[in-house]
């Protein structure tokens, strides 16, 4: 249970870190949130195992984590745009059904997902219809805007968790930083190739140190808790971050959602549940 408690944790830090992202990409925009909070991360991460160590560096392993930050990165931009365009209480629970991806990329290896897994996916799939339902004509389509971008959320983390275990990282320290090198890589390319200019985010210092601090934070004790409990077990824990996201939603913005949005918050989160357990 030690293990279980501790991704909790590391739940709660993504789920700080997923709203102050949102809140700082509606004052600026998502290339000056990501151009800050990457490469100060990646510094962060390199202070973390200078502290703590990072264990026996393997090349090909440390690949595989740079190439998670990639694909990582593309998945915090479309979450945090979803959350900053539409309402962060109905994109938080649709990016956590990204755990379907390993599910795919399991039976393509030859794994058959058992019968838990596919109950999870259809209530899944149920739990988006939920999600879009929208009331006022006006806000439809910011809603299904914020579902698409939660979906591609999710794909992005779905991928960054495939290679993030590619890179078979028993003691996390230089996954975490590759993962962070990834990202900080991927946001540079991304500058440079539509030649944008990040604005500034001098009044914004605090809570993007904030954001990475805790992106950091949580990849650390999700990292410990795979050490002190079963992976299945663990990665449930941590799949809960979406709740943390909405109650700051509710506490800070007064955010409501709809009976049937709420009932689609719920599936949401007990459909990835069901996944990760199966």
């Amino acid at each position: 249970m030690g293990g279980f408690f501790i991704s909790l944790g590391a739940a709660a830090a993504w789920g700080v870190a997923d709203f102050y992202g949102a809140i700082e990409t509606r004052r600026s925009n998502v290339y000056s949130v990501l151009a800050v909070t990457q490469p100060l991360g990646l510094v962060l991460s390199l202070i973390l195992i200078a502290v703590i160590g990072g264990g026996e560096f393997q090349f090909d392993h440390f690949g595989w984590a740079t190439l998670a930050g990639f694909v990582g990165l593309g998945g915090i931009a479309f979450y945090f745009t979803g959350m900053a365009a539409g309402t962060i209480s109905v994109v938080a629970p649709v990016a956590t059904l990204g755990v379907v991806v390993p599910v795919i990329f399991g039976i393509l290896s030859g794994e058959v997902p058992s019968t838990v897994t596919m109950i999870g996916i259809v209530i899944g799939i149920g739990a988006i219809m939920f999600l879009s339902y929208e009331e006022d004509p006006e806000h439809k389509r910011g809603a299904r805007r914020g579902l698409l971008y939660g979906a591609l959320a999710g794909l992005g983390f779905g991928l960054f968790f495939v290679f993030f275990d590619l890179a078979e990282a028993r003691e996390p320290g230089w996954a975490i930083v590759g993962s962070r090198l990834g990202g900080t890589l991927s946001i540079g390319l991304v500058l440079a190739l539509t030649r944008t200019r990040p604005s500034p985010v001098r009044e914004s210092a605090k809570w993007l140190l904030l954001i990475a601090s805790m992106d950091v934070l949580a990849n650390g004790l999700f990292g410990l808790a795979t050490t002190q409990g079963p992976l299945p077990v663990v990665s449930v824990g941590a799949s809960m971050y979406p709740i943390f996201v909405i109650a700051l939603a509710h506490l800070t913005l007064g955010e409501r959602l709809h009976r049937l949005q709420g009932l689609g918050g719920v599936l949401a989160l007990a459909g990835s549940a069901l996944i990760v357990l199966g």
